[in-house]
């Protein structure tokens, strides 16, 4: 070769270097762009979630796709912070569930007197293994373990610990990604307790006023039923008050307790075939007193065939009367109501309850299905009644039944509430 194919071949080089370092570059930032999108996407999943143990499996399952890696657990210290008892884990053996770690000797351990995440590039040098086999059956071949801190001091709570098949080292990059992650995990495992906590408070206070209300009913139905005819009026109308406040009470409570086993997954629904238009039409008839009462029309367009979905009798007809009351409420009097059904193609049966009221307007349509909203005052309403959790409730319902419920509404004309079931 000639000094000149050698001075060609290296000005090639140089270049060839240069795309080179150009094409790692732009595969890192690809990556970095990518693994950002996927922590935003897993942050907003782990705040959807508010049962702890649903919170610990998502945890670890997240653990594993940021970072592209097959096995992951998490752990929390115990009561008398002498040990990291297990919560959740992903890919490794089933026995996990029955593993602890000791605060000596476990790198969780030296995480947490340290304060600081720790890699280990090769799990052959340790003396000890405080982990477990992968689902392969192969130990792990690198971990590395990253702190969860929680209170105002970010005293470190647990840890999360992520495994690799093989020896491995794990970049700066990906400590500092992981630890964003166990930042974010530990506010919803704070927040899920919080939830816990509430809702622990709400069930039992339910339950304390149950015996109370139920005598309080009681008392003043027979009052009511007993008081001489002539008693002045005034006085007959606060024995109504009493007896129907504590009606209005006791369904609050029903509706909190529903709520609270609803989202916790407590209801078992007992599924059965059901003609979507036979339900409507009994929903409507237990209601019809209050239609009457306003002097409202309804209109049902029931479907020239029958159409068949899997769900719970008693819970779908309460799905269909808190939409149907709601309707009742928002419609002024003389005002008309509106059930029809629509077929989707391959998607299933869509039932619309459409009012006269007020309607929605466009930044509330999200809003009201959140528990204990409740709509503006209008002309039209005269008394705020109701718990603000009867949407809640028949969005989770039909959530349940494998549905959609959602609003629609066009401001000053009225409102639309339609939920989708798939069809059996």
């Amino acid at each position: 070769f000639s000094e000149e194919d050698e001075w060609w071949l290296t000005i090639f080089a140089r270049q060839a270097a240069v795309a080179i370092q150009n094409a790692n570059f732009y595969r890192e930032t690809r990556r970095a762009q990518q693994r950002a999108r996927t922590l935003a996407h897993l942050i907003s999943q782990l705040n959807q979630v508010v049962n702890p143990h649903q919170l610990f499996s998502q945890i670890t399952e997240a653990t594993c796709n940021l970072l592209e890696l097959p096995a992951a657990a998490l752990y929390l210290l115990n009561t008398a912070r002498s040990g990291f008892e297990f919560q959740a884990q992903r890919g490794l053996q089933p026995q996990a569930e029955h593993h602890s770690l000791p605060l000596e000797a476990s790198v969780a351990g030296r995480v947490l007197r340290l304060g600081a995440s720790l890699a280990v590039e090769d799990t052959a040098r340790l003396d000890k293994l405080f982990f477990l086999p992968l689902a392969s059956g192969k130990m792990p071949g690198a971990l590395l373990v990253v702190p969860i801190r929680q209170g105002a001091q970010g005293r470190v709570e647990g840890v999360i610990e992520v495994y690799a098949a093989g020896p491995r080292l794990f970049g700066p990059e990906e400590i500092a990604l992981l630890e964003a992650f166990a930042g974010q995990a530990a506010l919803a495992l704070e927040r899920a307790r919080l939830y816990q906590h509430k809702e622990e408070f709400l069930s039992m206070t339910a339950h304390e006023l149950r015996a109370p209300l139920a005598a309080i009913k009681l008392s003043a139905g027979l009052l009511e039923s007993s008081l001489p005819a002539s008693l002045p009026p005034a006085l007959g109308q606060l024995a109504t008050n009493i007896t129907r406040s504590s009606a209005r009470l006791n369904n609050l409570l029903d509706d909190l307790l529903d709520l609270t086993r609803l989202e916790q997954g407590r209801i078992q629904l007992r599924l059965e075939r059901l003609e979507i238009g036979e339900a409507v039409s009994t929903a409507l008839h237990t209601l019809a007193p209050l239609f009457t009462q306003k002097e409202q029309q309804v209109q049902l367009e029931r479907p020239a065939i029958e159409y068949w979905v899997n769900a719970d009798r008693a819970r779908l007809e309460q799905v269909l009367v808190n939409l149907l009351s709601n309707a009742n409420k928002y419609t002024p009097v003389g005002g008309q109501i509106g059930v029809n059904f629509r077929l989707e193609d391959g998607l299933g049966i869509t039932v619309a309850v459409q009012d006269s009221g007020p309607g929605i307007p466009p930044d509330e349509r999200e809003l009201i299905f959140e528990r204990y909203y409740r709509r503006a005052m209008h002309e039209n309403v005269k008394e705020m009644t109701g718990s603000g959790l009867g949407l809640p409730i028949a969005r989770v319902l039909v959530e349940l039944l494998g549905g959609q419920l959602w609003a629609e509404s066009d401001e000053d004309v009225g409102s639309r509430f339609l939920f989708r079931l798939p069809l059996c």
